[in-house]
This record gives structure tokens, sequence and C-alpha cells, in this order.
């Protein structure tokens, strides 16, 4: 996962034409008019089964979702074991001053300690979640700069002393990453609530387009076509809807924490991995699109039996 703070058409082939033989032998070499009815009735039967399925993408943006909300869990708990850590490891007001050999000599050894303790609960928490060498595999110096700044991470890199400024700061930057993991969490959620109801109804899309299709549309009584075309009018209806909502949504910005933040850099960010950063749109499209395509079929067919 990146740093908190910088996070804040359907594809289908048809069925090769058959060659005048191979129809010939198929229907046992039935009159030029009835072959070429039979075509007619058949040939857009067949057109209809070899469309493919068209949610292609829903599917691995939920398991997607499903690892960045663990990753960004696992890394919220361990920011927060830091915290206590820190917050245990004592800071320094001033460097002692002690005698050695007649001369008076700064002792640092105390403070440098610290310091070492930070890097060291550091080093134990936040880069030690399972996934951290697969995301980052990064330095300390620059994985700290990452979520708190470069100047504070070389302090903690480079710096000899932990003061009580310093701690407070660290403090109040491990206590951010926390809220904005959380905030990242509660937005991941909401992403997965949306991909699972479109999930269910492309399902449901898809459930009813296998029926339609599952036979040859000849066979099929003037009464079932003209109900499946019906049916998938008003799924189609649904499908354009949640497309509508969706938009709206990405036009007006996501929730994120208390703020509404650019729906389109979350999008990019998440769904890098895929080849769209929009997975209800895509694979909603793609669903009209087929609808279009079999409630075609249906009223070419509905007409020819007028």
């Amino acid at each position: 996962m990146v740093s908190m703070g910088a996070t804040a058409s359907a594809v289908y082939t048809r069925s090769p034409q058959m060659e005048g033989a191979d129809w010939c032998q198929a229907f046992e070499c039935a009159g030029a008019a009835q072959l070429s009815e039979l075509y007619l009735y058949v040939g857009v039967g067949l057109f209809t089964l070899a469309l493919v399925a068209t949610v292609l993408y829903l599917g691995q943006a939920r398991r997607i979702c499903d690892t960045e909300v663990s990753r960004t869990r696992t890394e919220r708990d361990a920011y927060a074991r830091f915290l206590r850590r820190l917050t245990g490891i004592s800071a320094s007001q001033m460097m002692t001053q002690v005698q050695t050999g007649g001369m008076t000599v700064a002792n640092v050894q105390t403070a440098d300690q610290s310091l070492k303790d930070v890097r060291e609960a550091f080093e134990q928490t936040v880069m030690a979640v399972p996934h951290f060498t697969e995301e980052y595999d990064e330095s300390l110096e620059v994985h700290m700069s990452i979520e708190f700044g470069d100047e504070l991470a070389r302090a903690v890199s480079h710096g000899t002393q932990l003061t009580p400024q310093l701690k407070q700061v660290l403090i109040q930057q491990t206590e951010y990453a926390c809220t904005q993991r959380d905030a990242m969490l509660g937005t991941l959620d909401t992403e997965l609530e949306d991909l699972k109801a479109a999930t269910a109804l492309l399902d449901t899309v898809e459930g009813e387009l296998d029926d339609v299709t599952s036979e040859p549309l000849y066979r099929r009584s003037y009464a079932d076509l003209h109900a499946a075309w019906e049916r998938l009018g008003n799924l189609e209806t649904r499908v354009k809807t949640l497309l509508t909502d969706r938009q709206q949504e990405m036009q007006s910005g996501i929730q994120f924490g208390i703020r509404r933040t650019d729906s389109g850099k979350f999008h990019d960010y998440l769904y890098q991995s895929l080849d769209v950063s929009y997975p209800v749109l895509a694979d909603g499209a793609n669903t009209v699109d087929r609808i279009r395509d079999v409630r075609h079929d249906l009223l070419d067919m509905l007409t020819r039996r007028v």
C-alpha cells in the first residue's frame, strides 16, 4: 500500500458460418426453401448461444479489496503496537554532563539508545507486517520518510537524541497513520458493499441470459419469447440505474474518514493491477450490451412469428 498520506465493451465471438454441405448433412438435406427457413431460425439461436459471459472484473475487484482490507488492518494494528512501544521509550531533556579525567564531557549514550529503541520498535512492528517485502521492500529511513516526512525520518535515522519534542511529533504522526488506515478501511468497506451489490445484480442478469440462450430461439413459443424480452428489459433498466448511480457517486467523490476525496485517484490506486479502474462500470456496460444483443434477437424472432 502506498502512504496513507499520499492516497487520501463486451468481447464475444460469433459461431462460424456453416457451409451449405454441412447444413445439408445436419438437417438431412432439406429442400432449398426449408433449408433457408431453418438457417434463419437456427442461425439466430446459435448467435445468442455464442455470446460469452460479460462479468469480467468484479470477481477480481472483490479479491483485491479483500486483500487490501486485510493489509490495511494489519498495518493499522502494527502502528498501534509501535505507538505503545514509542510511548514507553524515555526521552532526554538534555545531554547529561559527566566528569572524566578532570574534563567535562557530554554523555549522549542514554539519548542515543532511546533512538535505537525507536528504530528497533519501528522495525519490529511497522516493518514486520507479512506483506512488507512484497509491497514495500525499502529501508527504515525511506519508509518512515514516506509515512512521516523526510525531516522526521532523518532525525530518527541519523539523530543523536530523542528529545521530548521529537518524541511528541513521532507520537502525533503515528496516531495519524492509524487514523488514516481506519479511514481507508471505512472506504474499502463501502467499496466492497458496492461490489457485492453489483455482483448480485449482474449475476441475476447472467443467469437470465443463460436461460434465454440455453436453446435455439426457434424452439420457444411466442409467449416465452415475449416474456423473456420483457424480463430482460426490466433487468436492463436495473443495470442502467446501477451505472447511473455509480457514475454519480464517482463524480461526487468518495468518503474518506470525515472528508470526501477524489474517486479517480482511489480507484486508480486500488485497481492498478486490472485493465480498468472502474470494474462496476466496465462489467455493467458490457452486460447492458449483451442484454441489448439478446433482446434484439428476441425481437427479431417475435416479429417473424407475427
